[in-house]
Formats: structure tokens, C-alpha cells, sequence
């Protein structure tokens, strides 16, 4: 999965402090959906709430991310668990990203 912005690499927080680079929009303080990763057999989905992309990686670090990116929000934002939404959507969504266990 790639997207933009990378918001951790390396464990290392990838937006300055002016959010170079970012819409005006990715800079607004806004409900964000990422994805990252703590080692090879740890994902992790984060959706959080009043948040800039600044402060949105740092929760990702803060949750010992070695690496994450920025997903699309808004309408398209659900978080689908053990037979439930727990989070949206606020639209039919035409492609999702799904993790099953065996």
C-alpha cells in the first residue's frame, strides 16, 4: 500500500514542522486514517480524531510505528470488526483493505 504523505520511516516522524509539501487540506485538523507497521508480523490500522498530519505521525511513533502512511479519509473512513462497524462508513465503499487470520 502506498499513499501520501509517508508519515514514519525508520521509526523517524517524516513531516516537518510546517507540514511541507501537504494540501491544504492534509494540514487541517481533521479525522486521519493511516497504516503502519512495528515489524513484519504487526500491522496496525489508527484512525484518530482533531488531528494534523504532524500530530498524526507522531501517535503513529508514539505507538512504536517503524513505518506508516497516510490513507484516504472522509466518506470512505470505516474500520469493519468481529461483524461491526466500528467506524463509519458514511458511503457504499467500492474497494476496502482487508486482514483475516487463518
Amino acid at each position: 500500500i502506498v499513499n501520501y504523505p509517508g508519515l514514519v520511516d525508520n521509526g523517524n516522524v517524516q513531516i516537518d514542522d510546517n507540514q511541507s509539501g501537504l494540501s491544504d487540506k492534509q494540514k487541517t485538523v481533521a479525522t486521519k486514517v493511516g497504516i503502519g507497521t512495528r515489524n513484519p508480523g504487526n500491522l496496525m490500522v489508527v484512525i484518530a480524531y482533531g488531528v494534523n498530519m504532524q500530530q498524526f505521525a507522531y501517535i503513529f511513533k508514539a505507538l512504536g510505528a517503524t513505518g506508516a502512511v497516510n490513507l484516504d479519509d472522509g466518506g470512505s473512513t470505516a474500520l469493519y470488526y468481529q461483524g461491526r462497524y466500528v467506524v463509519g462508513p458514511g458511503r457504499n465503499l467500492p474497494n476496502a483493505v482487508i486482514f483475516a487470520s487463518k
